[in-house]
């Protein structure tokens, strides 16, 4: 399936507004390792966010490994001294019913893992901390 080209307002915690051009519609999602996990009229699609300077609002840094709501730990895929690659799944988090990697934005060695699997974690903190 095609994506066109959308472009996508945070509303409040967990909710979207998704445009098309033609269309506008709420949706869904969660935000985390660079995309936006949308669901919306029964899909899941996974939108790059576009980063556009400066901090992302709420004093989130996109390249903060940091849920951006609270979720449940499905999977931890790295451990502290493993070195990554820009675009590596290190976590598999679960909200609202749909599986959302924390991906690596850059190259870099796994310093700290600070999530288990089955546990919930908050925006508080990252779950992964990575160093150049």
């Amino acid at each position: 399936m095609v994506t066109p080209n959308w472009i996508v307002t945070r509303r409040d915690e967990g909710r979207l507004q998704v445009s098309d051009g033609t269309r506008t519609l709420s949706a869904d999602a969660v935000i985390g390792g660079g995309s936006a996990w949308v669901w919306l009229d029964g899909q899941l699609f996974e939108i790059p966010i576009e980063r556009r300077g400066g901090r992302a609002r709420g004093g989130h840094d996109e390249e903060a490994l940091t849920p951006q709501m609270s979720a449940k730990v499905i999977r931890v895929l790295v451990e502290p001294g493993q070195a990554v690659a820009a675009g590596d799944t290190l976590v598999v988090l679960e909200a609202m019913k749909m599986e959302m990697p924390i991906r690596a934005p850059r190259a870099g060695t796994v310093t700290a893992v600070n999530c288990a699997e089955g546990e919930l974690v908050t925006p508080d903190g990252p779950v992964v901390v990575l160093s150049l």
